[in-house]
């Protein structure tokens, strides 16, 4: 077979396939179906091209669908020339270049949702992963080694696609390897082979929003605790929102406070009583702290961290961490294990691993002495 005319005399697009390749979603082509068992000895690397019957110098695994992946998998090597090694491997490129750029483009569209929106729900920012991902994957499109050969191949012409009983289905894109497979005496049907553009960028936005969802925005949407240690309920807003309504705890409780999420960065937080009287207002800035605790009406309360060792670990210095008592909002850098209840005795067992056990405590502020 010569060198110039095989494209044309394995396929021919239908015009519905034509539009489809050049929208980018997918390439359909005629092709042939092999199956074959998990152990099957198929032939290995010959001396021509299985893509162009060109000279053979290199030789590359089929490739693997997603649902193939860990799964046992014939071995089947398909022999290349140089231009053809070249071309699979541009596409190999390309599909991690697209699956980067959707990555990529999904987060930066988390990033410039919460840049221009920093109090918008999760949904939103969402949203802006999806459109970002679809951005990123449109630009992949005009990087070199998508399309490849004249029918617009570009990968390896041997794809292991799903499992059957008892073996495995492979796709072939190639007369000559199919041609191969058959001198062999393995059963070669025709079928339909389709190259997916889309799936790299689809597998990046899909990272992009469980990165989104599960880690950046709550990164970009930390935890803190409001604590109102006054006789009536105070309402917490942040910057012009609303954000939370916060029972008056005058007396230590266990577990006091209310958890609520705000957007990093430099917020004006401002506390109110039902009745419309501002409490307290102040500018902070939300970081990334282990834990952050925002106290209004806390005049005349003292707040510290009480640290003790159980077991084998080191005893902390110091044992209590006094938070300044005319700060209202506080970054702390350790973790706290309870709010607002005595650490247990330690006993003075040494045989334990133990750990270090850190609560938050409050009380009356001493007066100052004469």
């Amino acid at each position: 077979m010569s060198k110039d005319k095989p494209v044309q005399e394995q396929w021919n697009y239908s015009r519905y396939e034509r539009l489809l390749s050049k929208l980018g979603v997918r390439r359909t082509v005629r092709g042939w179906c092999v199956r074959a068992a998990e152990n099957a000895n198929l032939p290995s690397r010959a001396g021509c091209c299985d893509e162009c019957g060109a000279k053979a110098k290199y030789s590359r695994r089929a490739a693997v669908s997603l649902r193939m992946v860990g799964r046992p998998v014939p071995e089947l090597r398909v022999s290349l020339c140089q231009e053809c090694f070249v071309r699979t491997w541009h596409r190999t490129l390309w599909s991690v270049a697209s699956g980067f750029f959707a990555l990529a483009g999904g987060i930066g569209g988390a990033w410039v949702v919460f840049a221009l929106w920093p109090h918008s729900a999760w949904v939103a920012m969402v949203v802006g992963s999806i459109v970002g991902s679809c951005l990123g994957m449109l630009m992949s499109w005009w990087i070199p080694g998508r399309v490849g050969n004249q029918g617009g191949w570009s990968g390896v012409p041997a794809r292991i696609v799903e499992s059957v009983e008892q073996g495995c289905t492979i796709q072939i894109a190639s007369r000559i390897l199919a041609d191969r497979l058959m001198g062999t005496g393995i059963p070669v049907v025709r079928c339909e082979v389709v190259e997916q553009d889309m799936m790299p960028g689809i597998c990046g936005g899909i990272g992009a929003l469980v990165m989104v969802t599960t880690l950046l925005w709550a990164w970009w949407h930390p935890v803190v605790r409001v604590v109102n240690v006054g006789e009536q309920p105070v309402v917490v807003i942040v910057d012009g929102r609303t954000l939370a309504v916060v029972p008056g705890v005058p007396t230590e409780v266990s577990g006091a406070g209310e958890k609520v999420r705000i957007a990093r960065g430099w917020r004006q937080l401002r506390a109110m009583k039902l009745d419309g009287e501002v409490v307290e207002e102040a500018r902070v800035f939300v970081g990334h702290g282990k834990e952050q605790i925002y106290m209004p009406n806390s005049n005349g309360r003292c707040f510290r961290v009480e640290q003790r060792a159980y077991g084998r670990a080191k005893r902390p210095r110091p044992e209590v961490i006094e938070l300044p008592s005319e700060k209202h909002f506080h970054t702390l850098e350790v973790p706290i294990d309870a709010w607002f209840e005595p650490n247990p005795w330690s006993g003075g067992n040494r045989w334990l691993s133990g750990g270090v056990r850190r609560v938050v405590r409050q009380q009356r502020c001493r007066p100052n002495p004469p």
